[in-house]
């Protein structure tokens, strides 16, 4: 299929410019420059179509990590001068698995422009 292309291109230049090293030099640039453009606007559309897809994530749950973050926003605003007292420890023992849900760019749609 893709030679098929190619020779059509090669074609369509030959049909327009009467001398043979013209038109192939024309071809090779067509090519190349369909090649860029096509991965650039796929990069760019999958950028655009991001859909959300749940995950297993190990670590602190959003609530747990609220609650450390306050406590680590108490800890400095009463300890602004540094007095040498131990700032919280992060709660590790409360880390579980649990489901998050994640951007993930959609490439599906645009499979026919490659």
């Amino acid at each position: 299929m893709l030679v098929a292309v190619v020779c059509a291109i090669g074609l369509g230049w030959s049909a327009l410019i009467s001398r043979p090293a013209g038109s192939t030099a024309l071809t090779y640039v067509a090519v190349v420059s369909l090649t860029i453009l096509s991965t650039g606007v796929m990069g760019l559309l999958a950028v655009l179509s991001v859909q959300d897809e749940p995950v297993r994530v190990w670590g602190l749950s959003a609530a747990d990590t609220a609650t450390y973050q306050n406590e680590v926003d108490q800890y400095w605003t009463e300890n602004e001068d540094g007095d040498g007292s131990e700032a919280p420890a992060p709660p590790i023992g409360k880390c579980s698995w649990h489901q998050d849900t994640e951007h993930v760019p959609v490439v599906e749609p645009q499979w026919g422009l490659d």
